[in-house]
């Protein structure tokens, strides 16, 4: 199985975040927003153009997501991740659904190598500008402002290329054929069909 590595977005668009371009780069600057009291006063911010250039005919085996990212406090809750196969709309399932943040960074991973997300992918879905991830975060204290910090983010794919699949399909093949010819030489042999031989090997004759 190959892999992009952790990719960082080409792409952010973000609904009030401050500096959300520093979400493109893994080093100590952050983007920062300060979501309203309640989940109906959600702050989003959407990340794509990821790059990608997995071969054509590969499969796509699993994506993670990655995001490091704070709140003020522990009030501050991630409400929703979800990818993207357009920018900004969320595709299959939310991983996050109401999570309450720390107040140091963390680096979060959601999915597996193994893990569509309740969808299903090709290769052109993937390398396309539109795929990546979509994120919200929600203030649920009882008065008050409180900061979200997002500080990195980043998409690693899983795949098989068509090469490898090409040949994990001929084994199974190969081993089917050999199956079918082994069970029709026993019924032939059992219906007195089939040829007994002898091979002398030293000589290479054969015998009928």
């Amino acid at each position: 199985m190959a892999t992009t590595g952790e990719t960082p977005p080409g792409f952010v668009e973000d609904n009030n975040y401050d500096n959300f371009n520093n979400i493109k780069v893994d080093d100590s600057s952050y983007a920062r927003t300060n979501p309203e009291i309640g989940p109906t006063s959600k702050k989003s911010i959407y990340i794509s153009q990821f790059g990608f250039a997995i071969p054509a005919g590969a499969t796509i085996n699993g994506i993670i997501h990655r995001v490091d990212h704070r709140g003020e406090s522990t009030n501050i809750c991630r409400e929703t991740l979800q990818l993207t196969k357009t920018a900004g709309v969320g595709q299959g399932t939310d991983k996050w659904n109401r999570q309450n943040l720390t107040t140091s960074f963390v680096s979060q991973y959601d999915g597996t190598g193994t893990d569509l997300w309740g969808s299903s992918w090709t290769v052109s879905e993937i390398n396309a500008s539109g795929f990546g991830s979509f994120m919200e975060h929600y203030n649920s204290h009882a008065s008050g402002t409180r900061y979200c910090d997002i500080e990195f983010a980043s998409i690693d794919v899983y795949y098989t290329p068509a090469a490898a699949t090409m040949i994990a399909k001929l084994v199974d093949s190969l081993r089917l054929n050999s199956l079918v010819h082994g069970r029709l030489t026993s019924i032939m042999r059992w219906l007195g069909l089939y040829p007994k031989q002898q091979v002398q090997r030293r000589t290479g004759k054969c015998f009928i």
